[in-house]
């Protein structure tokens, strides 16, 4: 007959046990419906990003558009594939990067994102361009 220790200890460790099996991923479920078609979607909700000087749309490169489809892809509760981009210097990598932040956030596709910078006053930047 187990003590009232040991049975204090019992459910001690199945409550314990139990943590190690919840997924840190339970929400599984987007905050609004997803676009149609999202591409077009990203161009006329943030078309000042996307226009010149004459207010003409810039279409967008084929490393551009892979971006945001990997972006699109993303799913709560679903590790999405690994995804490096290399592109030049003033290729849209600060601008799209705060972009897809807004958009994970608005649509509920990732609970939080990590945005690293070469410096403090950079990520500052960064971070107050998305918020």
């Amino acid at each position: 007959m187990p003590t009232a220790v040991q049975k204090a200890w019992a459910l001690y460790r199945q409550r314990e046990l139990s943590l190690l099996d919840e997924s840190p991923f339970r929400r599984a479920g987007l905050w609004r419906s997803l676009p149609p078609a999202p591409l077009e979607w990203t161009q006329q909700h943030f078309a000042r990003f996307f226009t010149n000087a004459q207010g003409q749309q810039i279409p967008w490169a084929s490393h551009h558009e892979e971006y945001w489809r990997w972006i699109w892809k993303l799913r709560p509760g679903q590790a999405g594939p690994a995804y490096i981009a290399v592109w030049p210097r003033d290729g849209g990598k600060s601008t799209g990067t705060e972009l897809a932040c807004t958009i994970c956030a608005l649509f509920g596709l990732r609970r939080y994102g990590l945005y690293i910078s070469g410096t403090q006053s950079s990520a500052d930047e960064h971070v107050q361009n998305i918020a």
